[in-house]
């Protein structure tokens, strides 16, 4: 493009931003004001409309400025009417910058390039209203062009602002999907209080950083404060120097972002250099003086890529902030998008020509509401970008996208074209640059990493050379510099741009190479050169292999110099080629010494030996090192599926346990696959699959599609199989099946609105009833059999609903159609799915019309309509689904939020609790468990969730965690009778099979308090921060079932605290605020009975209630600092033992008697541990505690199963092991056990004695093997990660399984047995497919795992 074009496109450009900033008014008004006002100054000529378009389009440049003013004046002054007078572009209302723009547009850019006049305004270059920042992040200055993430920034701000002076909040997302941006220009502006959501935020600023090599370093450059903390600095030290920053910066409101903080794994070598970062940013986030309030602190907000989870989750700090302070940044939904492509634009005049936007969604393969983009933003930003670059008469146009390449081909042409644009030496320069700016993974998931300009330019002897390729990749913006260095401009350029991947696949072990010899150096460097650390002979010789290796091969071509390790060398920075330099000379040193030595030697037979055991050694210790790297990528790529592909990160889990038996780590995580369901998918369709059901039996199920077939599968082995041929005959799309509920009969209706039944009590010859009969206008929805077999009800898309009267396909041989009809005009729109109540009297329909209806089926061939559901849908209701006893009615509408009504009486029904944003995309399909309190709904986010319903709830809780990884849309969805399997159809023409967690019961609405189980096990009691306590059956494989439950007044402010009698004949309940004990009779688990009056205590807070082992003594608070013992033998009417026990000084939190109930212990806020012998509970005895424990509160004491150790629990968020002496006293042993990063609240040992669980606020479960009290330690990392909050925990008597209940009110089994669980995995999901096992480079041991 010519100069003179460039500054006639700038000069339009400002033309049209001046007219989008006064409100886009029209040319005619415009044209009007200006001839008013060229009349009040004497102007001869006035502007037509046509030359005021021709101006704006570009296609002509003003003859002369006098005839231009008049059009500014009037745009300027409505401008600032509108906005204020601080323009969005520099010099915009400037007429003396407009004067500069129309010179340079008129001579050919000379104006705009040349130097002005010092008062006269700076030209603004050609890129000052550029409306996109290509494949650049949107930093706070660009914040007015950033669109399409509402929601997601109110959201983001809700967290950061939680987080204030609390800790580091952290943005997570996957590579491309904005986090940078919505942080800095949308974040920063809302804190600072130049955003729309927050108006009210704080005026401050923002120090914008990014750790890179040296994070330390980094910080003290952004806030040099920080840069002169102690070596041993604490949290006041790092208060101060943040004060001071701010009082510097003469700011209220200190904001620190650290973008991409992942660089600490992949750019800084330093561990210590690490946790130094991690523990000044932590520091910063939360220190507070006593008197500062959490909005005293700075926010400190940082970015990382969500593939980087694994290595994060290895630091406290991080750890925490992911788990209690992080925001995943969600994919842009279509609607998203459109704000991205065309705000923009509109904000500056620019026009887009018509149909460019679907052209441009349909090519990202955004195709529908419900779709949407993550790592295709970056191509997006910069294909807009490009465009711009290309527009033509201020409108982008179909033709320029076409010529750009398209989506992906956008970054493949600018960076294909400038590397073409090189000759033979600069390419070649080009390969080696590139590949250096690219960290190579073992997961293949590589990025983009930052190189000093000194590093790039010593690939070669001549640095002119390699400065010039820089450059023109900086100019095409692949490249970006910052100070002195340089980096690609984001990850999207190694997907999108082949020859660069091509160059790192073919040189990925040699990358990898060169990555661990400069890690080495960095070593080397930072110990002060010690040649301890420099390479052995072994070594170099591999150094040198993989160096002529290289040469031989593709990677040599993109490298400058000689081979051997001089290739290498020549390729490394400058300090790791002085560390293979000094390496070499240290090896040739060596050799000469051994030399001189081995020509002393006589035998050299044995020096033969020698050299063969050391090679053997070498070899072993090579093997070695490649198996422990390959057991730590499973694991880790295990850990970073966890949530977004259950199935296959049980599968990874799986293959570590078979790679290293007996590893606690493999242990720790194969157990957390307890909690997860698992899927195994299912292949036969070739189209998306729409529909599914499940007979009664559970024995066959039945799978509609869009490739116009339905198939039956066989239920019962270890996974489906195809029964019979395809059922056909539709011309259109299979659209859904139901079976009868005798399970004999199956329907199926069609896109091109016909209905077919079968006679499938053969299922191998199903026998035709009713071919293809037409029963609406249009394409037919989600057929339902009612709960009695003699309706199928029909919904259209022409809004009506045929009900057909299948009475006489109810027999054993079910009678062959037409069956009579009777049509429903149910909605004035299309009718998409109907549910019948459990009586089949009530039918409820949803519509496109965003409404839902009931219907009184009395009389089924007069269908009456009742009152109205009270409901302002958002969008189509897509599913309606009744609960098993037909009290609960819930809906799901295309905007993802689902409904609940209370249908108790059909005449007045009433929404229960508020509409719940239960998905990110259309939810098609809800159904509810045969238990009647879960819902699970599908959608077209590609997830699967269940909620917990029952009881009445105002609100929906999610069980976590969701059925993840179905490969697109899941638009159907089924469950087996027995409501431990989901089957859903996927948008990728499967079907899959999901075995859910074994148990995941919603005890309460609220947090739960600590269960307590019966001696035998089989007796459980739940209470909580409810007013409910419940009674749980236990069956011996951990299924619990419900039994009865107590309403109790609600206690203000607390909870209840449970506890059973070890035989199960009594419970003990007590409210937390205080004051009384109930004693129940449990021995009906159904009914459980008040006996007497409560025991009335003194105490203001009560959590000890500790049951003796005859079942009839019962310790509880007598005030808060003292315990009473209490004769049962009359449980109806209660008698102290003895005196109250005194001794604590604070609150008593807990208490428990020693397995055979010779002592009682108990533990307070202050940390105290205080126990008695209670053989005569009449005359406790004070026994002695020896100094320990820590000194911080105690929440939690249980016995080992032989009495002679305890676990304590404490606010310190450590386990205390304490030894119990034959006289009873107790001595705390060392170390503490560590793990969790917050309170302790339960501890339990197993039957065995060998592990103790223990749960915490901090949300996880943790194992510990305490067998020897030298090596105590974790078994592995957390057993359980998904429960929110609180976790209280407890084995089942004589078993290894673990009992959970967390913050959410939800109770979860765990079991312990690698055997079942293994089983579990290997019977519910399908193998690991080859394709699989090489993209996470599995071999060995870690195929085939389920063969052993």
């Amino acid at each position: 493009m010519t100069d003179e074009h460039d500054a006639r496109l700038h000069f339009a450009d400002q033309l049209r931003l001046l007219f989008a900033t006064a409100g886009g008014p029209p040319l005619k008004t415009v044209v009007s004001e200006a001839a008013a006002l060229g009349r009040a100054i004497g102007a001869e000529k006035q502007v037509s409309i046509q030359r005021l378009s021709d101006w704006r389009s570009g296609k002509r440049v003003p003859a002369s400025f006098d005839s231009l003013r008049p059009v500014l004046v009037s745009l300027i002054r409505t401008a600032q009417s509108l906005h204020g007078s601080q323009p969005p572009s520099p010099g915009l209302y400037s007429l003396k910058q407009w004067q500069v723009w129309w010179e340079g547009a008129r001579d050919g850019g000379s104006a705009t390039r040349a130097s002005v006049e010092s008062d006269k305004p700076a030209a603004v270059p050609m890129s000052g209203v550029r409306p996109y920042r290509g494949l650049q992040p949107y930093r706070a200055q660009d914040a007015r062009l950033f669109f399409g993430r509402t929601e997601s920034l109110r959201r983001l701000v809700d967290v950061v602002t939680a987080a204030q002076g609390h800790g580091i909040a952290i943005v997570t997302g996957a590579s491309g999907v904005g986090k940078s941006s919505l942080v800095q220009a949308g974040l920063v502006p809302e804190l600072l209080g130049s955003g729309p959501l927050r108006p009210e935020g704080t005026p401050g600023t923002a120090i914008v950083l990014t750790p890179g090599p040296d994070p330390m370093r980094s910080l003290a450059a952004a806030l040099p404060e920080l840069g002169d903390l102690p070596p041993d600095f604490g949290r006041e030290d790092v208060r101060r120097a943040v004060r001071a920053a701010a009082d510097r910066l003469d700011v209220s409101q200190l904001v620190l972002i650290v973008d991409q903080i992942e660089e600490l794994f992949t750019q800084c070598d330093d561990p210590d250099a690490r946790d130094r970062f991690l523990a000044v940013l932590d520091a910063a986030a939360s220190a507070l003086a006593a008197d500062e309030t959490p909005d005293a602190a700075p926010v400190v907000v940082a970015t990382m890529r969500s593939d980087f989870y694994a290595q994060a989750l290895a630091h406290p700090v991080l750890a925490d902030a992911l788990e209690r302070r992080s925001r995943a940044v969600s994919p842009l939904t279509r609607a998203d998008m459109v704000d991205v492509i065309t705000r923009p634009a509109q904000l500056i005049g620019l026009k887009l020509e018509s149909g460019l936007v679907d052209l441009i969604l349909h090519d990202l393969g955004v195709l529908t509401a419900d779709d949407g983009g993550s790592t295709v933003l970056p191509l997006l930003s910069h294909l807009l970008d490009t465009m711009w670059e290309r527009r033509r008469g201020g409108q982008l146009t179909v033709a320029a996208y076409r010529a750009t390449g398209g989506v992906r081909g956008s970054v493949t042409a600018t960076a294909e074209r400038t590397w073409e644009g090189l000759d033979e030496r600069g390419r070649v320069l080009a390969r080696a640059v590139m590949v250096h700016m690219v960290y190579v993974t073992q997961t293949g998931a590589d990025v983009k990493m930052r190189r000093t300009l000194p590093e790039l330019l010593a690939l070669t002897d001549d640095p002119g050379e390699v400065q010039q390729v820089v450059d023109r990749f900086i100019a095409a913006r692949v490249l970006v510099a910052d100070a002195d260095s340089v980096e690609l401009i984001h990850d999207a350029v190694i997907e999108a741009w082949p020859r660069l991947k091509t160059w790192i696949h073919e040189d990925r072990s040699y990358s990898a190479l060169r990555q661990q010899i400069e890690e080495d150096a960095a070593r080397w460097e930072q110990s002060s050169r010690d040649s301890s650390l420099l390479y052995q002979r072994g070594r170099l010789d591999i150094v040198h292999e993989a160096s002529r290796l290289a040469t031989e091969g593709s990677a040599g071509v993109g490298y400058v110099g000689s081979g051997g390790v001089g290739l290498v060398a020549t390729s490394m920075t400058p300090s790791a080629t002085e560390f293979l330099a000094a390496s070499t000379r240290h090896s040739r040193r060596s050799t000469w010494i051994a030399r001189g030595v081995m020509a002393a030697l006589v035998v050299s037979t044995v020096i033969a030996l020698v050299a063969v055991s050391m090679a053997w050694s070498a070899k072993n210790r090579a093997e070695s090192e490649r198996s422990a790297a390959q057991f730590r990528q499973v694991m880790a790529l295990a850990d970073s599926l966890r949530t977004t592909d259950p199935t296959t990160s049980a599968r990874l889990s799986l293959a570590a346990w078979q790679m290293r038996p007996g590893s606690d780590d493999a242990y720790s995580r194969l157990i957390a696959t307890e909690a997860t369901p698992i899927g195994r998918a299912v292949d036969g369709h070739t189209g998306p699959v729409y529909g599914v059901a499940v007979n009664s039996a559970g024995t066959l199920m039945a799978s509609a599609s869009d490739d116009r077939t339905v198939r039956l599968w066989e239920l019962g082995g270890t996974e489906p199989t195809q029964v019979g041929a395809p059922l056909s005959g539709s011309e259109k799309y299979m659209a859904s099946v139901s079976f009868s509920p005798s399970g004999t009969v199956l329907a199926a209706g069609a896109g091109d609105g016909t209905v077919r039944m079968w006679d499938v009590r053969d299922p191998a010859v199903p026998r035709l009833l009713l071919d293809g009969v037409r029963t609406g206008t249009k394409a037919v929805h989600n057929i339902r059999f009612s709960p009695d077999g003699r309706t199928l009800a029909v919904p259209n898309d022409d809004g009506t609903v045929t009900l057909l009267d299948t009475s006489s396909a109810l027999g054993e041989t079910p009678a062959p159609g037409p069956y009579p009809a009777t049509i429903l005009a149910a909605h004035p729109a299309g009718v998409r799915t109907v549910s019948f109540r459990n009586d089949s009297a009530v039918l409820a329909t949803s519509s496109d019309d965003r409404s839902v209806r009931l219907w009184d089926l009395s009389n089924r061939t007069t269908p009456v309509l009742l009152p109205p559901v009270p409901a302002e849908f958002g969008d189509v209701v897509h599913s309606v689904a009744f609960a098993p006893d037909g009290r609960m009615l819930a809906a799901s509408s295309d905007d993802g939020v689902i409904r609940l009504f209370d249908t108790t009486d059909v005449r007045a029904v009433r929404e229960v609790g508020t509409p719940v944003q239960a998905h990110t995309g259309a939810i098609w399909t809800i159904a509810f468990e045969p238990e009647g309190t879960t819902l699970v709904s599908a959608s077209w986010d590609g997830t699967v969730k269940r909620w917990s319903v029952g009881d009445g709830r105002s609100t929906m809780r999610q069980l976590q965690p969701p059925m993840t990884g179905n490969g697109g849309g899941v638009p159907a969805l089924a469950l087996s009778p027995d409501g431990a399997t989901v089957f859903t159809g996927g948008q990728d023409s499967r079907v899959r099979v999901w075995t859910l967690p074994r148990t995941a019961v919603a005890a309460a609405d609220s947090a739960l308090t600590l269960p307590s189980i019966s001696r035998d096990g089989r007796l459980m009691a739940t209470a909580g921060y409810d007013s409910v306590v419940r009674l749980w059956r236990v069956n011996p494989v951990g299924g619990v079932g419900a039994a009865g439950a107590v309403e109790l007044p609600r206690p203000f402010g607390g909870a209840y605290v449970v506890e059973l009698a070890p035989d199960g004949t009594l419970m003990a309940t007590a409210p937390t605020t205080g004051g009384q004990v109930q004693i129940w009779d449990v021995r009906d688990p159904d009914r459980p009975v008040a006996l007497g009056a409560p025991i009335v205590t003194q105490t203001r807070f009560t959590w000890e209630l500790a049951f003796g082992p005859d079942s009839r003594t019962l310790a509880a608070g007598d005030d808060d600092t003292s315990v009473r013992l209490w004769n049962l033998t009359d449980p109806a009417r209660p008698v102290p033992w003895g005196e109250r026990l005194d001794g604590p000084t604070n609150l008593v939190r807990t208490a428990a008697f020693s397995p055979d109930g010779s002592s009682l212990v108990a533990a307070d806020a202050d940390g105290g541990m205080f126990t008695w012998r209670v053989t005569d509970p009449a005359a406790p005895e004070a026994l002695t505690v020896r100094e320990g424990g820590g000194g911080s509160g105690i929440n939690a004491v249980s016995f080992a199963p032989d009495g002679r150790t305890l676990a304590t629990g404490t606010d310190d968020q450590t386990v205390v092991l304490w030894d119990r002496a034959e006289d009873g006293s107790l001595t705390a042993r060392e170390p503490e056990l560590r793990g969790h990063s917050g309170t302790v609240y339960s501890t339990s040992y197993d039957s065995t004695g060998r592990y103790v669980v223990s749960g915490g606020d901090d949300g996880t479960v943790r194992l510990w093997d305490v067998s020897h009290p030298a090596t105590m330690r974790e078994v592995g990392g957390p057993i359980l990660v998904d429960g929110p909050g609180r976790q209280q925990v407890k084995f089942l008597p004589n078993s290894n399984t673990v009992v959970a209940a967390d913050g959410d009110g939800v109770l979860r089994i765990l079991r312990l047995d690698v055997d079942a669980i293994i089983d579990r995995v290997c019977a519910a999901s399908s193998p690991l497919s080859t394709q699989q096992e090489a993209d996470y480079e599995l071999t060995g041991s870690a195929r085939g795992e389920c063969s052993t």
